[in-house]
């Protein structure tokens, strides 16, 4: 009887140690409700109490790479705008600042440009390149002030310029006045800027494409 009552204790512990590695794996791929609650609320509340607005979380899970819980999420003011927060979470970058900053950018360099190419047509978006920088550089990927953010980080401005002729050495020669353009008129100096063209002609098929070098750097 007591052997018998022996083996019992023994399969009861061998079975709990099974059930807690168990769990310990299926947190380590996919983590915890508990554990997602607790970090869905913390990020959310980084973003609102930096920004003073309202953010949406739309999704989110476990990435198992970094390890950390990964949010899609954006500003309740804008829907447009959505970022996932895998740099937040690895305590290296705030997504959303760089997001403001490459609006600021764009807006500048659109009036820059559009002022000077009267009659052109000009879309333009500005990226920042994370986790990027040189040795002489001081990168703030927590900047949450954009006129300030563009100041310390690499930036790549993307124009897209819709035209109805198609003549290269024309393009060639304009992006080089508008990157002229941008380096003696924008009020402000980035670390590294380069600027991207891609020109379509109606309806919309790309007829060329240029890439200027760095305008601002600074090494």
């Amino acid at each position: 009887m007591k052997k018998t009552n022996w083996k019992r204790r023994l399969f009861k512990v061998v079975l709990f140690a099974v059930l807690v590695l168990a769990l310990m794996f299926a947190n380590a791929l996919g983590g915890n409700p508990i554990s997602k609650a607790w970090a869905r609320q913390r990020t959310r509340a980084y973003y609102e109490k930096t920004y003073k607005e309202s953010f949406i979380v739309y999704e989110g899970g476990y990435n198992m790479k970094i390890p950390a819980y990964v949010f899609v999420m954006g500003p309740k003011n804008d829907g447009d705008i959505r970022f996932d927060t895998a740099l937040y979470t690895m305590g290296i970058s705030d997504v959303y600042g760089g997001i403001l900053a490459g609006k600021v950018l764009a807006d500048d360099v659109f009036g820059i440009i559009s002022t000077g190419f009267p009659g052109e047509s000009f879309m333009v978006q500005a990226r920042e390149e994370p986790l990027t920088g040189y040795a002489n550089e001081e990168p703030n990927y927590f900047q949450a002030d954009p006129s300030l953010r563009v100041q310390s980080n690499h930036f790549v401005v993307r124009i897209a310029w819709t035209s109805s002729t198609a003549d290269p050495a024309r393009f060639r020669k304009m992006l080089d006045e508008m990157a002229e353009m941008v380096f003696d008129t924008l009020p402000y100096i980035t670390p590294y800027l380069v600027m991207e063209v891609e020109v379509t002609a109606l309806p919309g098929n790309t007829i060329w494409t240029g890439v200027t070098g760095p305008l601002f750097p600074l090494f």
